[in-house]
């Protein structure tokens, strides 16, 4: 469970156990009142309070309670999250408290001390548009869609695309290495996160059940509700990516946790469906819209076609996902435009995309902190495999080291995402040795110094350039390399070169095909966090690695089989002794 540090208010938990007069079968269970109080003795309405294992969780009530009722005896860590609108809330913030006991018969109490009060807010019931605002800004979380999140811990690193350096933190190197254990702090946050964000989802979609809320935002609840459900989808795909077997929770008063991997694959297929049917068409990226709930419905249907779960069917049912955006969107006619800040509300292209924004408080992401150009990156974390590099270059003779200026390059995705420069107080320099190159895509301009929190760009989580690879990719598994296959590539490939000599042209077979599609993915999607999801559908992974290694042998990874996916982590193992370890680990 994720613990943080911070001066916060008196919070006090009282253990009530059950009435010495039941004589029912439920003689085991108990009762546990959860009394959330500023210092001042004011209480604080809508936290969220949780209860692990189980994942039990209520919004605290207008005197600050959240009564838990007939809870199994025995131990739980407590965690306590203030509601957005209070003048306390710090956004990822979680009080927690461990080893609280609920006992037959019994009471108990613990007092935590929580410090510096803040004007009381108060409530009659919980506002719904707080707990969705809250919901989303946990995708800005840097264990999630933050600049040294998803990207940088799964969807760039360890294979043929990007490696962690030597000398950064030991976590990031181990995800590189795949020498990772279920101890793995990263492995363990991530998770963390996930569920937290999903307690979210279930708590939001009950309460709009019960229908007891506030609401300003004139939605209409089956507007609400398929937002929700978008983003419990959108959770639990990353999950099941990330673990292959994550456990399933569909309710915040689960007393039993299940892991069901058909279980949770139909209920993110049904929530997708839901919100398809019930979410408004697009008005801006930053909020669920039918279009976006299509797309994540096809990636979905198109992850489930390919390793591990092989129902080839799914290709179909991808393909027609895709069909219902083709032409909805556009691809910007400069691939430098798909990232500008300056381009995010006309932007054409993005179809979803993670709010970032420095000028509201702890709004900003962390671009340039782990990663980016030598001499302006924070942390020099993030390497390039010099095979990547090359891969853009007309011929392979122009990349040998001393580099010769200028470039013999006419994919214009290479000066976005490849900085072939040193920075020097604030000044390019050309870099003759590549290996002096580093990751460039997002930041554009180097007179904005990085700092944590401190950048605007928001994170494409899903855009059209990505969807037309997409169907390009179902198209050719369902009918071979068709006219219709060729031309959603060449949209791609003609936006980023002036010449038409690069357009992909007749006569590949089906897997010449699929793989110029995976070459077309890795140089249009690079940072972006689909690269290593790519390979492993496709059942390259493991591949790409062994040739990796052959060619950097002081950086080999240490990959086996079983570690396409991620350990499930000790913390939920101790916590949850009947969650099953996947294999290998």
């Amino acid at each position: 469970m994720y613990k943080f540090l911070k001066s916060i208010t008196i919070v006090v938990l009282i253990i009530v156990g059950c009435n010495p007069d039941d004589k029912s079968d439920d003689s085991t269970l108990g009762n546990l009142l959860v009394n959330v109080n500023l210092s001042d003795g004011t209480p604080e309405p809508n936290a969220t309070v949780t209860l692990i294992p189980g994942n039990s969780a209520l919004l605290t009530n207008t005197d600050g309670v959240a009564r838990f009722s007939n809870i199994p005896a025995g131990n739980y860590e407590v965690t306590v999250e203030l509601s957005p609108n209070s003048a306390s809330y710090v956004e990822g913030f979680i009080y927690e408290f461990s080893e609280i006991t609920v006992v037959e018969n019994n009471t108990e109490i613990l007092n935590v001390e929580i410090l510096d009060p803040v004007q009381p807010i108060e409530e009659t019931a919980p506002d719904i548009d707080l707990l969705l605002a809250n919901t989303y800004s946990k995708l800005k979380d840097s264990f999630m869609f933050n600049f040294d999140g998803y990207s940088m811990y799964w969807g760039d690193i360890g294979m043929d695309l990007a490696y962690i350096d030597q000398n950064a933190s030991s976590i990031y190197l181990a995800l590189d290495r795949y020498i990772f254990e279920p101890s793995n702090s990263i492995i363990n946050e991530v998770w963390a996160i996930h569920y937290r964000a999903i307690r979210d989802t279930n708590l939001g979609l009950e309460i709009l059940s019960e229908g007891n809320y506030t609401t300003e935002s004139g939605n209409e609840e089956s507007v609400i509700s398929a937002e929700f459900r978008f983003l419990r989808a959108l959770f639990y795909f990353n999950l099941l990516k990330l673990y292959g077997n994550p456990v399933l929770v569909t309710s915040t008063s689960d007393s039993v946790i299940e892991q069901n991997r058909p279980a949770l694959m139909s209920l993110i297929e049904e929530d997708l469906l839901y919100a398809e049917s019930n979410l408004e068409s697009f008005t801006v990226s930053t909020i669920a819209s039918v279009e976006a709930a299509q797309v994540l419905l096809g990636r979905f249907y198109l992850y489930s076609a390919g390793f591990p779960d092989l129902k080839t069917e799914n290709y179909a049912l991808a393909a027609s996902q895709f069909d219902k955006v083709l032409n909805q969107f556009n691809l910007e006619d400069d691939y430098a435009d798909v990232f500008l800040v300056q381009n995010e509300l006309n932007n054409s292209e993005i179809i979803f995309s993670i709010d970032f924004n420095a000028s509201e408080q702890n709004g900003g992401g962390n671009l340039g902190v782990n990663w980016g150009p030598l001499g302006y990156a924070i942390n020099d974390f993030l390497r390039l495999d010099q095979k990547f590099i090359g891969e853009y270059f007309i011929d392979e003779v122009d990349f040998q080291n001393p580099i010769v200026f200028p470039l013999n390059i006419e994919d214009d995705r290479f000066t976005n995402n490849i900085a072939p420069f040193i920075v020097q107080n604030g000044t390019k320099s050309n870099a003759t040795d590549a290996e002096d190159w580093r990751p460039f895509k997002f930041i554009g301009d180097i007179s904005d110094s990085p700092g944590v929190g401190l950048s605007s760009e928001d994170f494409p989580y899903m855009r059209y350039g990505d969807v037309l690879l997409m169907a390009a990719e179902a198209e050719n598994a369902i009918n071979g390399p068709t006219t219709k296959a060729y031309d959603l590539v060449n949209q791609v490939i003609e936006r980023s070169h002036d010449s038409q000599d690069h357009l992909l042209q007749g006569g590949l077979s089906q897997n010449e095909f699929l793989l110029e599609v995976l070459m077309q993915r890795k140089k249009e999607l690079c940072f972006e966090g689909t690269y290593k999801d790519d390979l492993i559908r496709n059942q390259l992974l493991s591949d790409r690695i062994q040739d990796f290694n052959e060619r950097n042998p002081d950086v080999a990874k240490e990959f086996q089989s079983h570690k396409y996916i991620w350990p499930i982590p000790s913390e939920e193992i101790n916590l949850n002794p009947n969650v099953v370890q996947n294999p290998g680990y």
